[in-house]
């Protein structure tokens, strides 16, 4: 039989084009029409075609009995025209194309009676980026996931499982983003729509539905913000547990919402009080819909919840064994087998006597791939000094500038990403960084090398003073350095967004402190630092570890504008030669590669972190101007003022960060500042009073407690109670 003929045409067109079937045409590029082409007699039996990538042979589905197999992300759709035609079905303009394509294939299913979708696999098909920080996308389509629902239900009496979780999918990707840090941000009145339509769309969709979905955006949180948050529910979800065996602790925890269920914690049936514990407020696209209880309790105790209202979540299935997994990475992408014959390398020799020996209970330390000067290089000098018998190592790339003069000094030096690098990994019994990037906590392929079985200490690279709780709560920390108290009320504190408890989070100070306290102690003030923070959306993707990409035309942006306009301004260049200040700029590390070919005026020196050493440069400060970066706190730590020049401060919290509870304006060690005008007159107040004003000296004065040069003996101390010990 002679196959179907497929047409493509634009999206905003009417199904009226010659041939069988239809595929529309969106931004993305699309194969070629012959490459479409459908035998006969596969395309007799579809209502539906779903051309994915990656997928081995076709096979028919019938949606009735597999209601979890429309999968459309990434996927081509090809439509009956003679459907389309007949309930004058078409793409809404107004939608970005994957909501597009996703709600016409649900309207499209509704008018077939008892659908039958053909799966296949196509080569060639690039995998779509979809932006989902795009505030558009939490207008319209949401009230259409919602609409589409309350028409199945008006047609058949219930929305079928397989649209429920055709809009699932929808739904669940919009709490993923709303997840990140970055996230998106919303006015109020497109919250309380937002969550308008969320709630007409879950109301049409089943328990059940909602308790078993798995695709990936479906996190425990997710399921009972649906489930527990938008139904209104006086409910929790069923207890998590998670051993610590080396604490001899458990951790527990479960959502809930309305009130807090009752709790009972009992030892050989005699009620304790369990020390480590708080409640978490969720916070779901603008609106705290949940809370989630976190308790530890001891190994040998049992903690009961009230079993009215609990909603019992599907669990994830279990990992299958590796030979089974590295036989699927082969059969999936033969371009693997190099990597898994390397991966299988590191395993043999991680096993060696040799390696088992070296790196036998060895402390790990590292700050970024590319560079140190951060906690973890004095936390191991001081190590090497104070606690010899600990099997310190230092991880670095061995072509940052940093490595000459660490070897030098005598560091023990390994390699990142290098193969002894992992064989470390392997053995070792702690991993600890300034840094939570997933290339420093989650360094490798878990399916070829394993679980790690090293305990992560986030040593942090400064104070937090924003929420960044949507990108550490996500990470495997086993012990948190914090420095303020208030810092560590708002990680630890009930009500706060973070999971860790107290007994994570340990107010320790920050390592590097106790040589800034002493570099201070003599330093002559003479550096005028301007020192701003980096923005994501001014460089590329990763290229490796910490690096990025450079981007065209960064100089026109309104970031390099406004600090080349702040370092050439003539007050401040008399005020700079009046006080005999040397105006620094060094910029954050991720920026600094685009000093290449800069231009400065002549009094301007300009510097980068990997050729000087950071902390002399800010013992040595008479004051240091910044914009939102934490070493506004190695300053105040060591009395120097600070002046905070925030020209992007709407658009810099509103797209990279959420604002916690600490507020530059109540809070901050320094004024704060929106034009080049306003900042220099704070700097030339500082001039005249020798310092800061009275309001931020006493902020200055009370901000830090712990300044008694013993913050990396606490650190240790507190890396060793992760043992138990």
């Amino acid at each position: 039989m002679a196959p179907c003929t497929v047409s493509v045409i634009d999206a905003d067109s009417a199904a009226d084009a010659p041939g069988d079937w239809v595929v529309f045409r969106w931004d993305a590029p699309l194969p070629a029409p012959e490459r479409l082409a459908l035998p006969a007699a596969a395309a007799g039996t579809a209502d539906l075609v779903v051309l994915r990538p990656g997928r081995r042979g076709r096979h028919v589905v019938d949606l009735e009995r597999e209601p979890d197999a429309l999968l459309l992300d990434d996927a081509v759709l090809l439509f009956r025209r003679r459907v389309l035609r007949a309930h004058d079905l078409r793409p809404e303009p107004d939608l970005a194309p994957d909501l597009a394509a996703a709600l016409l294939a649900a309207r499209y299913l509704l008018a077939v009676p008892r659908p039958k979708v053909v799966v296949g696999r196509l080569r060639g098909l690039a995998a779509t980026t979809v932006d989902r920080s795009d505030a558009g996308r939490y207008s319209g389509a949401p009230q259409r996931l919602a609409d589409v629902l309350e028409q199945a239900r008006g047609q058949r009496g219930a929305a079928p499982r397989w649209l429920q979780n055709l809009c699932l999918r929808q739904l669940f990707a919009y709490l993923r983003e709303d997840r990140r840090l970055a996230g998106v941000s919303l006015s109020p009145a497109a919250i309380e729509a937002f969550h308008g339509a969320l709630g007409r769309a879950v109301q049409q969709i089943d328990d059940e539905a909602i308790a078993a979905c798995r695709c990936a955006d479906a996190t425990e949180e997710a399921r009972a913000a649906l489930l527990i948050g938008i139904r209104r529910r006086h409910a929790h979800t069923q207890p998590v547990r998670r051993r610590d065996p080396a604490r001899g602790l458990t951790r527990v925890s479960y959502f809930f919402a309305d009130e807090s269920p009752e709790e009972r914690v009992t030892v050989d049936g005699d009620l304790v009080r369990a020390e480590h514990h708080k409640v978490r407020a969720v916070l779901v696209v603008g609106k705290h819909l949940l809370a989630e209880r976190i308790v530890w309790i001891p190994d040998t105790a049992q903690l009961r919840v009230d079993g009215a209202g609990e909603v019992v979540l599907h669990r994830s299935p279990a990992v299958r064994p590796s030979a089974v997994r590295y036989r699927t990475a082969l059969s999936e992408k033969r371009a693997v087998v190099r990597i898994v014959a390397r991966d299988l390398r590191i395993r043999w020799r991680a096993r060696g006597i040799a390696a088992r020996r070296r790196y036998r209970a060895a402390w790990l330390l590292m700050d970024r791939d590319v560079a140190a000067q951060d906690n973890a290089e004095h936390l191991y000098r001081y190590l090497v000094a104070a606690e010899p018998d600990i099997n310190a190592w230092f991880v670095l790339a061995r072509d940052s500038p940093d490595w000459p003069r660490l070897e030098r000094e005598g560091f023990r030096l390994i390699d990142y990403g290098s193969v002894d690098y992992f064989t470390a990994l392997l053995n070792c019994a702690h991993l600890i960084s300034s840094q939570a990037d997933d290339y420093v906590c989650l360094p490798f392929r878990r399916h070829m090398l394993g679980r790690p079985r090293w305990r992560f200490t986030f040593l942090q690279h400064g104070v937090l003073s924003h929420d960044l709780s949507r990108w550490l709560n996500s990470k495997p920390i086993d012990c948190f350095v914090t420095s303020t108290p208030s810092e560590h009320e708002a990680i630890v504190g009930d009500q706060s967004p973070y999971v860790f408890t107290d007994l994570e989070v340990q107010m320790v100070g920050l390592a590097r402190h106790d040589r800034l306290l002493r570099l201070a102690q003599h330093a002559e003030r003479r550096w005028l630092l301007v020192m701003p923070t980096w923005r994501p959306g001014l460089l590329g993707g990763r290229t490796l570890g910490n690096s990025r990409a450079l981007l065209a035309g960064f100089w026109d942006s309104e970031y390099a504008r406004a600090w080349r306009g702040f370092l050439a301004d003539e007050s401040l260049r008399s005020l700079c030669e009046e006080q005999d200040w040397q105006l620094t700029f060094v910029p954050h590390p991720n920026m600094q590669d685009y000093l290449d070919g800069a231009q400065f005026p002549e009094h301007v020196k300009a510097l980068r972190f990997g050729h000087v050493d950071v902390q002399v440069l800010i013992a040595g400060a008479a004051a240091l101007v910044t914009d939102y970066s934490s070493l506004a706190n190695e300053a105040a730590y060591i009395g120097r003022p600070v002046v905070y020049y925030q020209f992007d401060r709407d658009e810099f919290f509103g797209d990279f960060r959420r604002l916690g509870s600490w507020s530059y304006e109540h809070d901050g060690f320094g004024r704060v500042t929106e034009t080049v005008h306003d900042a220099v007159a704070a700097l030339e107040s500082i001039a005249l009073r020798g310092g800061a004003e009275p309001e931020y000296a006493d902020r200055i004065a009370r901000g830090f407690p712990l300044r008694d040069g013993q913050c990396c003996a606490r650190t240790v101390a507190a890396i060793r109670a992760i043992e138990g010990s």
